[in-house]
């Protein structure tokens, strides 16, 4: 499995799911990632 996940980038993972996905789903995925990450701030009590 090593060998076939080093044959491919991340940036050829993404291109190819982002041409399967429907053209509704990035827009929904930033929505979700915006309302998100104001409750994530602060939780790892790291310095965010």
């Amino acid at each position: 499995m090593t060998e076939a996940l080093a044959m491919h980038s991340l940036a050829d993972l993404a291109a190819r799911t982002a041409q399967k996905a429907p053209a509704a789903y990035g827009p929904q995925v930033v929505k979700w990632l915006e309302h998100r990450s104001p409750k994530r701030r602060g939780e790892s009590g790291g310095s965010n």
